[in-house]
């Protein structure tokens, strides 16, 4: 862990004031003094800073503290200055607000001692044990993110020649779905992904709709030949954004691919994906309009989006697949049932969307309120009534697993994806930066097959409570 001595020094007094709030919120409580971080002892009293935090008092077995979470050292991106300051004044006014004695939102046990409170944050994590005492470890560049840049693990995707990044880049939420945008820091996320290596994103025609691929093509202006370019057609959008409709016509494929390569400003997308499989078409006729946008050089490789496995296998007799795009993470894990054995027999690689379970299993939700009003995730079962409470459970125990391991429950979870197969490539979606680092850092974790065994344990197959999407967008996957 680093000292306030290694915290920018533009930083340390902000951080101060920030976490002197933190101090406010402990007052009336005694404090024990912790081998680390700060302890508030009284309102008029200034937070002390030393080195390092231990979650145990001194009296507490030294072997035990040894042995368990105690040393969170962390390896990841440290944020710009205005990023951290911000995450930590917006954490210590939720805990400013909380009542003596409440128990904190984000809470795990430490080998059956007392309960520590751990606040993630993509710059690091607060924690607050049951003596008020507040610590903080901020995250350092490690030498292999430093290094990122140049040697990024790449992954092959069919059998035509597409390699990607090892973890790629949904762009979705840019745009639409996931509450609020942002066009400026999304467009500094897309950047920020290409320094880290990240070569791969992810978008639709539906995506806004058509407001995403124009943000890419923004955005990868002067860069098209360090990224890969994967887009979608077939869910077409009416006036009304909410009304929807699947369309794999071949006259429409060729229509979607030329609006597409224009919004864009390409001469040529690298992966074409049917968004979804039209039911009232032949899969063989629209994959041959595909097949012919390859022939034209409009289009590189060829994909489709939640088919089951008898369509792959037609659309394979027709053109070569070189991914299948279907959602996939640890609460998500129907494609082990048929889907992994035909891919694999086909030589088809297998894209990973919503591999954090749209954002659920990174811990960063505690309530159905955290939502924003226009979030879409408001009408997903997954994220509403008791459902909500139980999937909670589900990532606590994630959570407690990736302390363990110096790490976040999010990219406990990517690892978990990423070891699945090495034909498997995430595509988790953000819109920030911050998220982005704390998302590509999971390539660095490698998981032993216990600490798979482990995980699957934690969160067991079929465990997740609710559906992954409304009972009518279920009828329309794995056709």
């Amino acid at each position: 862990m680093i000292g306030p001595q290694q915290i920018p020094k533009a930083l340390h007094s902000i951080l101060g004031f920030a976490l002197l709030v933190l101090q406010l919120s402990c007052v009336g409580t005694e404090s024990t003094q912790s081998s680390g971080g700060i302890v508030p002892s009284s309102a008029n009293t200034a937070p002390q800073f030393k080195p390092g935090f231990n979650l145990f008092s001194p009296q507490q077995d030294v072997e035990m503290g040894k042995q368990s979470a105690a040393q969170i050292v962390h390896e990841m991106p440290l944020l710009r200055d205005a990023q951290i300051v911000g995450y930590i004044q917006q954490l210590g006014a939720k805990l400013a607000a909380k009542a003596p004695g409440e128990k904190f939102p984000y809470s795990f046990s430490v080998i059956g001692t007392k309960d520590v409170n751990a606040f993630a944050l993509p710059g690091g994590f607060i924690f607050v044990n049951a003596a008020g005492a507040v610590g903080v470890t901020f995250r350092g560049r490690s030498s292999r993110e430093k290094r990122r840049e140049q040697d990024m693990q790449q992954r092959r995707l069919g059998t035509e020649g597409l390699e990607v990044a090892s973890i790629g880049l949904g762009c979705m939420g840019m745009s639409e779905f996931y509450g609020a945008t942002d066009e400026a820091e999304s467009i500094a996320t897309l950047h920020r992904a290409l320094d880290l290596g990240v070569n791969f994103f992810d978008t639709s025609d539906m995506y806004g709709p058509y407001k995403n691929e124009e943000l890419l093509a923004k955005a990868l202006r002067g860069r098209r030949n360090d990224c890969v370019i994967a887009t979608k057609f077939g869910i077409r959008r009416g006036p009304d954004p909410t009304q929807r409709w699947i369309d794999g016509n071949p006259e429409y494929v060729r229509q979607a691919c030329d609006g597409s390569l224009k919004r864009l400003g390409v001469d040529h997308i690298d992966l074409y994906y049917q968004h979804r499989v039209d039911s009232k078409v032949p899969i063989e006729d629209t994959v041959g309009a595909m097949s012919d946008l390859v022939k034209a050089g409009k289009v590189l490789y060829l994909g489709l989006s939640e088919a089951g496995p008898q369509t792959i296998r037609r659309a394979n007799a027709v053109h070569a697949i070189s991914a299948l795009q279907s959602e996939y993470s640890l609460w998500s894990r129907d494609p082990e049932d048929e889907i992994f054995a035909t891919t694999r027999e086909l030589g088809i690689g297998f894209v990973a969307y919503s591999p954090l379970g749209r954002g659920f299993l990174t811990g960063q939700f505690k309530k159905f309120d955290d939502l924003d009003t226009d979030d879409y995730r408001r009408h997903s079962p997954r994220f509403q009534g008791e459902n909500f409470d139980k999937n909670l459970a589900l990532v606590g125990r994630v959570t407690e697993m990736a302390v363990e391991r110096n790490a976040t429950p999010g990219q406990l979870a990517l690892a978990w994806v990423l070891a699945r197969g090495g034909d498997i490539v995430p595509i988790p979606g953000t819109k920030r930066r911050s998220y982005l680092e704390e998302n590509v850092a999971a390539d660095e974790i490698k998981l032993s097959q216990e600490d798979m065994s482990r995980l699957e344990e934690l969160v067991p197959r079929g465990s997740a409570a609710g559906l992954r999407y409304p009972e009518a967008m279920m009828r329309v996957v794995n056709l």
